[in-house]
């Protein structure tokens, strides 16, 4: 049975609403889940805090990873980057060693495992269809163990794009070039053909591309989040 609310956490509420407080620090102050401050809130006829985005002090990451093939059985993972919201990205890369020796990126994706760790929202591009199952099925894989569903939760910008947008694509380039947003390069396939096989200049080029990847996710996100209603969904 739900704990009942009492007077004065009615009162908080209250307070905390014309303050401008979000619910995520209001649940804290009152040790209740951010899903029933809202339902409390609305049970109560008050309006979401006016200047709040959704995500206030969620640990907000974006994420893209790039791959030898679009199959994670028959592939392996080149190199991945994770930009916490408002500070430089993160980022590892597979060795040509590793290439060559078959051990592959056993070691990257330990790493993204460990680097997930301090995220609570992964934002990506069309990551609910290859970036998160294609990092998970290396995981399992590799004997590793994946974020688990409620670890961690995910706000995928294509949905919101195609969804929320009228655009001639749904493609990241295609929104960018919309918001007037810089930096998405297109790598050449003969250079993709060398990372593939550990050339130390292909993986530095694969790599910055990925880099400049979730740099640019960052600033659209930041331009369609207003649109999209976030739904917890988990990564």
């Amino acid at each position: 049975m739900a704990k009942p609310w009492t007077v004065a956490e009615d009162a908080a509420l209250v307070n905390g609403q014309k303050a401008g407080i979000s619910y995520l620090k209001l649940g804290r102050q009152l040790d209740r889940t951010t899903d029933s401050i809202r339902n409390r809130a609305f049970a109560m006829g008050l309006s979401r805090p006016s200047g709040v985005p959704w995500y206030d002090e969620l640990r907000l990451a974006s994420l893209d990873i790039e791959t030898v093939n679009f199959h994670a059985d028959a592939g392996n993972m080149l190199c991945w980057a994770l930009k916490p919201m408002g500070k430089p990205e993160l980022y590892d890369c597979v060795t040509k060693e590793e290439q060559v020796s078959c051990k592959f990126d056993r070691r990257i994706v330990a790493s993204l495992i460990e680097a997930l760790k301090d995220v609570d929202v992964v934002i990506s591009y069309y990551g609910t269809g290859f970036d998160g199952p294609y990092f998970k099925t290396r995981a399992l894989m590799l004997g590793m163990t994946p974020p688990l569903a409620g670890d961690l939760y995910h706000f995928d910008c294509y949905y919101a794009v195609r969804g929320r947008l009228k655009l001639h694509r749904s493609s990241l380039d295609s929104a960018c070039a919309a918001f007037g947003i810089r930096g998405k390069s297109h790598l050449d396939l003969a250079v993709w053909n060398k990372a593939r096989v550990g050339e130390k200049t292909a993986l530095a080029y694969v790599l910055e591309h990925n880099r400049q990847d979730v740099r640019i996710l960052e600033r659209l996100f930041k331009k369609i989040a207003p649109l999209q209603r976030w739904q917890r969904k988990p990564f």
